[in-house]
């Protein structure tokens, strides 16, 4: 299952409980929602981080190998 996916099963069931009229299992599901979102995106960021580092780090390499 992609993330896109994972969320839009949580969201069928967060309106499935809203029409249930069961807030407890709403609000549980909006509260893991935000926290698997957030996560993703932090780990998105992270590996953006991660990839600049390693571009920085050949450019760099790259330089040191020119010969002029």
């Amino acid at each position: 299952m992609n993330k896109q996916i994972i969320i839009e099963e949580i969201d069928n069931l967060i309106q499935l409980s809203g029409d249930l009229d069961n807030i407890y299992i709403k609000n549980r599901l909006r509260y893991v929602r935000k926290l698997l979102t957030t996560d993703w995106n932090e780990s998105e960021d992270y590996m953006q981080q991660i990839k600049e580092v390693l571009n920085t780090e050949e450019t760099m390499n790259n330089l040191d190998d020119l010969k002029l």
